[in-house]
C-alpha cells in the first residue's frame, strides 16, 4: 500500500514555489510547485562548490553529434537513477534506470508521460516506484548540460523550504563520477533523441 509521502516536487513551467504567498509551508502534505525554466534559482544558503546556476554555460564535450540516439523512443523528459556514465566513441553515454513519479493526483507517470520537466528534491520518503528494472542506455548531445543540487539540499520537512540552487558541472567531472550520490535524476531530451540536459537531485 503506498504511503503518502512529504516532498518537494517541481514540474516546469510554473507559478511559484509554495504557493502564491512565495514563503512558507507547514502542511503535512506533499509539496508540489511548478516553476518556469526563465526563474532564476539563485539562493542565499551556502553551496558546496560553484555559484553557477541553471542558465549557465557548461563546457561542452569534444564529441560530434552522430546518429547514436541508444534507447530514445520519443520521450521529452525523464525520471529515474543513473546507473553508470562512460564516454563511448567520443561520446557521453548514461545508463538510466528509468522509475515512476507519483503525479499529484496520485497516478503513476514515467517516460512518455511527462509533458513537463519532472524535478524532485527534499524528499523526506520515496515519492516513485521501480517497476522498470530495464537499465536505458541514453547519448548526451555534444552541448548538453549538467545540473546537480547545492547542498545543503532544501528540505520538505523545513518550517520555510528553500529554493534549490542549481550547480552546472563540466562532463568530464559528469564522467569521472560526479554523478553518484544524486540518486533522483530527471533528463531532459532533443528532438534528434540525444540528451540536451541532466539534472541531478536528491533527497535531504
Amino acid at each position: 500500500m503506498r504511503q503518502l509521502v512529504r516532498v518537494v516536487v517541481v514540474l516546469l513551467p510554473l507559478i511559484a514555489l509554495l504557493g502564491c504567498s512565495g514563503g512558507e509551508s507547514t502542511s503535512a502534505k506533499p509539496t508540489v510547485t511548478l516553476r518556469s525554466s526563465s526563474v532564476s534559482t539563485t539562493s542565499t544558503r551556502p553551496v558546496a562548490s560553484s555559484t553557477t546556476t541553471a542558465g549557465a554555460a557548461v563546457t561542452p564535450t569534444t564529441a560530434v553529434a552522430s546518429n547514436d540516439i541508444g534507447d530514445f523512443a520519443g520521450e521529452r523528459f525523464d525520471f529515474g537513477e543513473l546507473k553508470g556514465v562512460q564516454r563511448s566513441g567520443g561520446q557521453v553515454v548514461i545508463s538510466f534506470n528509468r522509475q515512476q513519479l507519483y503525479a499529484e493526483d496520485g497516478s503513476l507517470q514515467s517516460g512518455t508521460q511527462f509533458t513537463t520537466e519532472p524535478i524532485v528534491y527534499g524528499n523526506t520518503d520515496v515519492p516513485y516506484v521501480d517497476d522498470s528494472p530495464k537499465v536505458r542506455r541514453f547519448v548526451l548531445a555534444p552541448d548538453a548540460r549538467v545540473l546537480v543540487i547545492g547542498r545543503p539540499v532544501p528540505c520538505a520537512s523545513d518550517e520555510v523550504v528553500a529554493q534549490p540552487i542549481w550547480n552546472a558541472m563540466s562532463l568530464d567531472d559528469f564522467v569521472r563520477g560526479g554523478w553518484v550520490d544524486d540518486l533522483e535524476d530527471s533528463l531532459t531530451f532533443g528532438p534528434d533523441g540525444h540528451l540536451t540536459q541532466v539534472r541531478l537531485s536528491t533527497a535531504c
